[in-house]
């Protein structure tokens, strides 16, 4: 039961990190729906924090694994753009950082995967031997 409401709220959070900044370029910030690239990263957030809350509130084992490996995957964009930041500050006179958004996404993504773990360890515990 509390892996259903740690899940939903965990993904609304995720929703919430796509409107917060996620990079910081010198006094600018810049978030997933104000991307001068285009907002796709934005959408792709928002559709993955959605699906994780559809999954959550599903309470299935199948559920909880699909919503892990949204969960997994934000996880790896998320390592990739701080490597981005990082090369960006090496030697540069503009100092890159990352914003709350990308923090915040990154956090809420890996409790997805450790409730997941836990819910489908949950309903192992409660198979009954055979």
């Amino acid at each position: 039961m509390y892996q259903k409401i740690i899940g939903a709220f965990a993904g609304s959070l995720i929703l919430v990190s796509a409107f917060l900044p996620w990079i910081r370029i010198g006094d600018t910030s810049i978030s997933g729906m104000n991307n001068p690239e285009g907002i796709s990263e934005g959408i792709l957030v928002l559709i993955f924090g959605a699906m994780i809350i559809g999954f959550s509130m599903r309470g299935s084992n199948w559920s909880a694994i699909a919503g892990a490996l949204a969960a997994v995957y934000l996880v790896v964009n998320v390592m990739g753009v701080m490597k981005v930041v990082g090369d960006f500050n090496q030697g540069g006179t503009v100092k890159y950082g990352l914003g709350m958004g990308m923090y915040l996404m990154l956090i809420m993504s890996v409790v997805v995967i450790l409730s997941s773990v836990v819910s489908i360890l949950r309903s192992k515990e409660s198979l009954p031997n055979t």
